[in-house]
Formats: C-alpha cells, sequence, structure tokens
C-alpha cells in the first residue's frame, strides 16, 4: 500500500463539466468531445491545484492517472513537483479501443466501472466496479452506457 491519493484528469474535468454551464465549460466539453487534448497551460493549472491540496500534504506523493499525456506537459510537471518515479504503460491500440468502448456510468450514482474483460495477446484486464458492484444492483437499477 502506497498511501497516496490518485488523481485521474479525465474522471475530475467528466465530474466538473456534469454541474458547470459556464462558457468555459462549454469550451472544454466542445474539445473532449471533438477527442482533442485540454490545453497543456489549463491542465497544469489544475495539477497544481491538486498538488497542493491538504489532504496531499502529508502524503507521500501522488499518483496522476492520465497525466501527463504530452513531453511539454512532463516538462512542466518537472517545473512544479519533485517527480521521483513516472510509469509509462502501454497497451495495444485494439486493446486501449475495447477498454474505452466497454466504459460505463451508474445513472444513480455516477460512479464509473468498465465491463472489459480481456484475456488475451498476453494480457489480463478484469472488470473493474466500484463498490457497490453493479452486478449486486436490481436490474431496474443497472447502469447504462456512457
Amino acid at each position: 500500500d502506497l498511501s497516496m491519493p490518485i488523481f485521474s484528469t479525465g474522471e475530475y474535468l467528466r465530474t466538473f463539466l456534469k454541474t458547470d454551464k459556464s462558457e468555459f465549460g462549454d469550451k472544454l466539453r466542445s474539445t473532449m468531445k471533438a477527442g482533442k487534448l485540454i490545453e497543456d497551460e489549463l491542465i497544469i493549472k489544475i495539477i497544481k491545484q491538486r498538488l497542493f491540496e491538504k489532504e496531499n500534504a502529508s502524503a507521500n506523493g501522488i499518483i496522476l492517472d492520465g497525466f501527463p499525456r504530452t513531453v511539454h506537459q512532463a516538462e512542466m510537471l518537472e517545473n512544479i513537483g519533485n517527480v521521483k518515479l513516472v510509469f509509462n504503460i502501454y497497451l495495444k491500440e485494439d486493446i486501449l479501443i475495447e477498454k474505452l468502448a466497454a466504459r460505463r456510468e451508474c445513472e444513480k450514482c455516477h460512479s464509473t466501472y468498465n465491463i472489459a474483460d480481456i484475456k488475451r495477446d498476453g494480457y489480463y484486464i478484469c472488470l473493474l466496479y466500484t463498490s457497490p458492484s453493479p452486478r449486486d444492483l436490481s436490474t431496474s437499477r443497472m447502469p447504462s452506457s456512457a
């Protein structure tokens, strides 16, 4: 157990956009809907804010999920933090597409999960459910595709 908070930029942005109705939110929404990356300066501003939140003050570090995505973002991160360890996880394109297509969101609680069950080509990627698992919910509450 590394006892480090995890910050997912994608999850943060999706959650933010569910309630934000500003012009700024509309710009982010259209950028994400087009499948484009959010501008580096904006993402680094979000990361900076997150790195210095109270809950992270006593942590051994923070796990950044989905960041950095570009060399420029990595360079900017080095300027604001003490980067000690980086993992670059590589997946084949067909596996990534299958994982992306299997993302779901619960209509009731908005928890995200993934129904991909990939066991081939040296990959073993299980279903990823939050608690409570959608399997535990009645069929009338089953989440729909996101």
